[in-house]
Order: structure tokens, then C-alpha cells, then sequence
């Protein structure tokens, strides 16, 4: 098993170590950077999520606890409200790897998109644009 708490404090030491920058001291140049780093760093950290969301299914975890499904897990486990929920687990359909019935390795279904959520480049707002003009394109039944 793989120790998760040491690889959470590290990070959670790197973000006080951010927050703790005397701003004012900074240049423009540098609050810049910063601003845009922060921004980059978050959005590849919530693109975690794509890799999370598959294991809790696979793994049966909605059953074991209880609920009705990953998305209803989600919810109450990260006090997100249950709209919230279903977009993460929906963008982790589509950005994650997938797997056939015979345990074949899949691409996921945006791999561009996928790429670009992981590299920090694209938010889930703009996932979920990109998902809405496909889906208006092609129709919501056709494949990606």
C-alpha cells in the first residue's frame, strides 16, 4: 500500500508555503507568474478527480457506503451538492481510460480534452463546453 498521508502533507505544505509569499514584496512580473502558476496548479489538481472517480466505482464503493451511486458518494462525502456530483463523474467518463469487458485498455473518449484537463491548460467549465458543442454536433447518442 502506498502511504497517501505523507504525499497530502507535502502538498499541503507547498500550497501554505504560496500562501504564506509576502505579496507586496513581489514585482509585477513575478505576481504575474504567480497568478498564473496558482491558477495552472488548481486546475491540475482538480483534474485529479478523472483518475479518482473510475476507482470508487470499480472498487464498489457506493455500495459499500451505502448509496445509490459514485455521484451520490461524491456528494455527501465532499459536501458537494449532488449537480456538482454527476459533472465530475461525467467528465471522468470521458477523460479517463476505459476498459472493454475482456480488460482491454480503452483510450478516453477525449483524449485531447483529457490531456489538456491534466496539464492544467482547460477547467472543467470549458470540458463541459466542449462536451456540450460535441454533443450538439453529433447528437448526444453519437460517438465521440
Amino acid at each position: 500500500m502506498v502511504a497517501v498521508a505523507p504525499v497530502l502533507d507535502r502538498l499541503s505544505a507547498a500550497v501554505d508555503e504560496v500562501a504564506g509569499l509576502e505579496l507586496d514584496r513581489l514585482g509585477e512580473e513575478e505576481l504575474l507568474e504567480l497568478v498564473r502558476g496558482v491558477e495552472t496548479i488548481k486546475r491540475r489538481v482538480e483534474a485529479l478527480d478523472a483518475g479518482l472517480i473510475p476507482q470508487l466505482q470499480q472498487r464498489n464503493l457506493p455500495t459499500m457506503y451505502s448509496t445509490r451511486s459514485v455521484a451520490t458518494l461524491l456528494s455527501e462525502l465532499l459536501v458537494v451538492s449532488p449537480g456538482e456530483a454527476r459533472r465530475r463523474v461525467r467528465q471522468a467518463e470521458l477523460l479517463t481510460p476505459r476498459l472493454t469487458t475482456s480488460g482491454d485498455a480503452l483510450p478516453p473518449l477525449l483524449p485531447v480534452t483529457a490531456q489538456a484537463r491534466a496539464a492544467g491548460a482547460i477547467t472543467a467549465e470549458h470540458v463541459t463546453v466542449i462536451e456540450h458543442t460535441i454533443d450538439a454536433a453529433t447528437g448526444p447518442s453519437a460517438g465521440r
